[in-house]
């Protein structure tokens, strides 16, 4: 079991919300499992923590990944926008695998 987990629970359900309240369960999932696929790279963990980058970089090439990857995607913001930059600002993009799984569950 993951360690992350009691900390992506609050995460996954508060998205969960917001999808269903917006009609769009099925492409946060998406967006979702590419944000997973990411955060379970250690490379770009380690990357998206190099100090020589700021914050704003990281989360334009997060949210560019995402909706390369995820058709409508553009649709989820500003709400996915925020998120990340969530998740950037308090070194979280780590839980983003199990934020996925709760999400599904």
């Amino acid at each position: 079991m993951s360690q992350y987990l009691t900390t992506a629970r609050p995460h996954a359900k508060a998205l969960f919300d917001h999808a269903e309240k917006h009609d769009q369960l099925s492409l946060w999932l998406d967006a979702l499992l590419v944000l997973r696929a990411l955060s379970l790279s250690k490379d770009f963990i380690q990357r998206a923590r190099d100090p020589g980058l700021n914050h704003e970089e990281v989360l334009r090439f997060i949210v560019s990944v995402v909706q390369a990857c995820v058709q409508e995607a553009k649709t989820l913001d500003p709400a996915l926008t925020a998120y990340v930059r969530l998740l950037i600002e308090s070194d979280r993009l780590i839980i983003s695998a199990d934020v996925h799984t709760l999400y599904l569950s």
